[in-house]
C-alpha cells in the first residue's frame, strides 16, 4: 500500500533455532498490526532467518541457503 506502520521491535534473547536446535541466535519479535514475525541474527549480525504467520493461518518461514 505504501503507507508506513507503527512496529516495535523487542529483543527476545538468545534461543535454538527452530530448524537447528543445536545452533543459538538472538531472536528478535517485529510486532506490527498484521501480527509478529520473528528473526534470527548470529552473532556477528548475519541474518539467519524469519517466521511469520500469514492471515490465512500458514506459517511462512525464510532462511538463506
Amino acid at each position: 500500500t505504501g503507507k508506513l506502520k507503527k512496529v516495535s521491535l523487542a529483543r527476545l534473547g538468545r534461543k535454538p533455532l527452530p530448524w537447528d536446535p543445536g545452533t543459538r541466535a538472538t531472536s528478535y519479535r517485529l510486532q506490527t498490526a498484521d501480527g509478529p514475525t520473528q528473526l534470527w541474527y548470529n552473532d556477528k549480525g548475519r541474518w539467519l532467518g524469519l517466521r511469520s504467520k500469514l492471515n490465512n493461518g500458514h506459517t511462512v518461514v525464510y532462511r538463506p541457503i
